[in-house]
């Protein structure tokens, strides 16, 4: 679902921040630190899905897009649901 909303910053980033502010205080920092390194995890098994069976049309894109989450993922939280 991640990748798929990478095309959406603004859903993206809606969809992110209501859930930060429905989760309490005290797991908020713990969500962001795994939520990144997920979605390292999902990025790259759509880079491995697209090498296998993606048709070629949509290849290119769905790889960009997995790059980009892993780049932003690299940097900060924030990254993640402001591009």
């Amino acid at each position: 679902m991640w990748i798929q909303t990478w095309r959406y910053s603004n859903w993206r980033k809606e969809l992110v921040l209501t859930f930060l502010s429905r989760l309490p205080q005290n797991k908020k920092k713990v969500f962001k630190g795994l939520f990144r390194f997920v979605v390292i995890d999902q990025a790259l098994s759509e880079i491995r899905w697209n090498a296998e069976i993606c048709k070629k049309k949509y290849k290119r894109q769905v790889i960009l897009s997995s790059l980009e989450a892993i780049k932003n993922s690299l940097r900060d939280f924030n990254s993640l649901i402001n591009h």
